[in-house]
């Protein structure tokens, strides 16, 4: 996120680093029962707002002469999981001709390595060995005591009637977690509906988008690989523009260093940014 950062603000930008909810526990009992998810926009939604009613760095000269400071133009980022909730988001935005964002103005994103349909990427996180154990593995470290947790803090009452505490300790790859934690906190009847709906490919958000926006993806992303990755085909008229490398694996991106060393997919991601400031 920090090489992210600086590449951004090494083409003009001013950047807001946003981790989802949950990611960092900072020892503050939530109010409810939920952590973030692939399709969870509220919470960058509610940043957008917050950032487009008060802007962080209004321009010097126009602070100096009590001038108003011009609406923020907002410029979308993210990986992984986060570049899923991105697309989502866009697709959801539309021309953002709706109500619901008024004020917000998002002109463009450029995400990286994106689960396009969880799916199609399940098996892979939890039926090939190393993913399961290694990824998978350390990854409940973390998710299966911060529900414990909430549990602990909230009380069962808190919880909807079919989740389990004990099938969350149960757990043992992330389909499984999903299954018995995401599931029913949000709603979904199973990790399939979650995945099928909250999927930027198959839930049909992909098509929606109106601003432009830019994917870069490894095909031996062990997370991913080639399966059910978009062709131009599928996302019919959206400005969406797909790069498809050979390698890369999963944000493992790296160059020679006279290409940019660990930099070359920030720097790659900014410079569509770039591309897209510069037209305005």
């Amino acid at each position: 996120m920090k090489r992210m950062g600086q590449a951004f603000n090494d083409v003009g930008c001013d950047v807001a680093a946003v981790s989802f909810r949950s990611c960092a526990f900072d020892g503050e009992t939530p109010s409810a029962p939920g952590a973030y998810h692939l399709g969870f926009t509220n919470d960058v939604q509610d940043v957008l707002r917050s950032l487009a009613r008060n802007p962080l760095l209004p321009l010097a000269d126009e602070e100096a002469s009590g001038k108003t400071p011009p609406a923020p133009k907002f410029y979308l980022s993210a990986f992984s999981l986060g570049a899923n909730v991105c697309l989502k988001l866009l697709g959801e935005y539309g021309d953002g001709e709706a109500d619901e964002w008024a004020g917000v103005d998002v002109r463009g994103a450029a995400v990286s390595c994106v689960p396009f349909d969880p799916v199609a990427c399940s098996p892979l996180l939890s039926d090939v060995t190393f993913n399961r154990i290694v990824y998978s593995g350390n990854f409940l470290k973390t998710l299966i005591p911060k529900a414990e947790r909430q549990y602990a803090a909230l009380g069962a009452d808190a919880f909807p009637p079919s989740f389990s505490i004990e099938r969350v300790r149960q757990s043992k790859s992330i389909g499984d977690f999903d299954d018995a934690y995401i599931a029913p906190i949000y709603g979904f009847m199973d990790k399939w509906d979650y995945y099928a709906t909250q999927g930027c490919f198959p839930g049909g958000y992909l098509e929606k988008i109106r601003v432009p926006a830019h994917v870069i993806n490894a095909k031996d992303d062990p997370f991913i690989m080639d399966v059910r990755l978009p062709t131009k085909e599928d996302i019919g008229e959206a400005p969406l523009s797909l790069q498809y490398t050979q390698y890369g694996g999963h944000c493992g991106f790296l160059a020679q260093a006279s290409q940019g060393g660990q930099m070359w997919l920030p720097r790659q991601l900014a410079r569509f940014i770039a591309h897209l400031k510069e037209q305005l």
